[in-house]
């Protein structure tokens, strides 16, 4: 089987700062406007 697209991907976390420190300041990864209210953060990775 060869993996073609990955499309969405959850991670729940228990300190939603401290992720975000990890995946945005030390991954880098690109922060995207999300249109839920509720807490969490989106990220762009790739196209």
């Amino acid at each position: 089987m060869t993996i073609i697209q990955c499309l969405h991907t959850a991670i729940l976390v228990s300190d939603l700062e401290k992720a975000e420190h990890f995946y945005g300041d030390i991954l880098g990864l690109e922060k995207v406007d999300r249109p839920l209210k509720y807490p969490g953060v989106w990220y762009q990775i790739g196209n």
